[in-house]
């Protein structure tokens, strides 16, 4: 219905917002007037998320990341930074469809590999500050997720984080930065790993 897009349609699906006893229902009808710019249920989705049960509130992250309302981007991010919650992944992949930059930071605290590739050189120099992170396991995750971008703005740093990376401690960061030269894949990235491969052929 929502496609629909006359006033007929728009008062009968607020009357229906309003005044059907079935939440379900209600939420469906919210969608239809997220997807016609109807901030009214866009509105009612959100405050829903508080008040419905599992089922409906999977649905409501989904119609949120489809409708694309940046009025939804707050609530989804509070929903991904909740590490108990059970709709950080619904809600990371709502994010990635609304495609707002502002949520990159959230998605890369969470880990999501996957969800951030859709925002290619944006996610790329946050990304690249962690490179020199202090923990390894955020060190690897973002040489991981630089290797999915596949940027050459990335090239540089990667190469530097290599170069200057030592110990066997590190072999799983080093392995990482090597894919994710490979993955680039310019003639540039392939012959800082063949030079690096020279001169640390056991780097493994």
């Amino acid at each position: 219905m929502g496609k629909i897009g006359d006033s007929r349609a728009e008062e009968f699906l607020l009357e229906v917002l309003e005044k059907d006893l079935n939440v379900s229902v209600r939420i469906w009808a919210g969608y239809a007037l997220g997807k016609m710019n109807n901030q009214k249920g866009v509105e009612y989705l959100i405050s829903s998320l508080k008040n419905v049960d599992e089922e409906d509130i999977k649905n409501i992250i989904k119609f949120l990341g489809k409708v694309g309302s940046k009025k939804a981007i707050n609530p989804l991010i509070k929903l991904l930074k909740n590490q108990k919650g059970k709709y950080r992944v619904y809600a990371s992949m709502a994010l990635e469809e609304i495609g707002d930059s502002k949520a990159i930071e959230p998605l890369i605290s969470a880990g999501r590999s996957l969800e951030l590739v859709k925002f290619g050189d944006k996610a790329v120099e946050p990304l690249i500050s962690l490179l020199g992170h202090k923990k390894l396991n955020k060190r690897i995750f973002a040489a991981e997720t630089l290797a999915l971008i596949g940027s050459t703005n990335a090239i540089g740093p990667i190469k530097g984080a290599l170069w200057s990376s030592t110990g066997a401690k590190e072999r799983d960061f080093r392995i990482a930065l090597i894919k994710a030269l490979e993955n680039i894949g310019t003639e540039e990235a392939i012959k800082i790993v063949k030079k690096y491969e020279k001169k640390h052929p056991y780097y493994f």
